[in-house]
């Protein structure tokens, strides 16, 4: 039988990807249901969406970056 382990780093990597994708995913809703509807409200919460969803990516993105870092940098 084959040991499957999940090392710290490639799990944090995974939930790293899988909250970006995730976050991506609900500002991309957001954005199409102002598109459709079309309301103030909606095109309101699109923007405030826009506004956290902006720094939460690019925090993401760097974090992916130095892990990144961190795995070639300790690599066998």
């Amino acid at each position: 039988m084959r040991d499957i382990s999940v090392r710290p780093l490639d799990a944090l990597v995974a939930l790293s990807v899988g909250g970006l994708c995730l976050l991506l995913t609900v500002v991309g809703g957001l954005g199409l249901a102002a598109e459709y509807v079309g309301t103030w409200r909606s095109l309101f919460l699109f923007e405030r969406a826009l506004a956290t969803a902006a720094p939460a990516t690019l925090a993401v993105a760097a974090g992916l970056l130095v892990v990144g870092a961190v795995v070639v940098a300790t690599a066998d």
